[in-house]
């Protein structure tokens, strides 16, 4: 969810540099196992006002962020020795320079096959 102030052109969360701003989300299976990642994009809403979203994902075996990878919808991926694969999930949007006021939303879903 996100505030919408007029003047404002685009939005984007970078899930790799985008530090605290990014989501991030912890798979945890067994060992070294193949792990199928698939994501889409949404609209954000406003009412009847909505807002063209692109959903980005990043991972990696390890908690550091700034060595993750972005992901294609589905990825197949493996998680590392302990069972763990981190991911950061981030985001672009362009805005109309006349875009309504308003406090949009929208839901990202990442799913996760194992």
């Amino acid at each position: 969810m996100g505030l919408v102030v007029q003047g404002v052109t685009s939005v984007n969360i970078d899930p790799i540099k985008g530090g605290s701003q990014a989501a991030y989300f912890i798979f945890v299976a067994d060992p070294n196992s193949p792990v199928f990642a698939t994501f889409s994009s949404t609209n954000l809403t406003s009412g009847t006002y909505s807002i063209a979203f692109t959903g980005l994902l990043a991972g990696n075996s390890s908690p550091t962020q700034g060595d993750a990878v972005l992901l294609t919808s589905g990825s197949t991926i493996e998680t590392n020795s302990s069972g763990e694969y981190h991911f950061w999930a981030g985001g672009a949007a362009t805005l109309s320079p006349t875009q309504p006021f308003g406090t949009y939303s929208g839901t990202f879903a990442l799913t996760i096959a194992y």
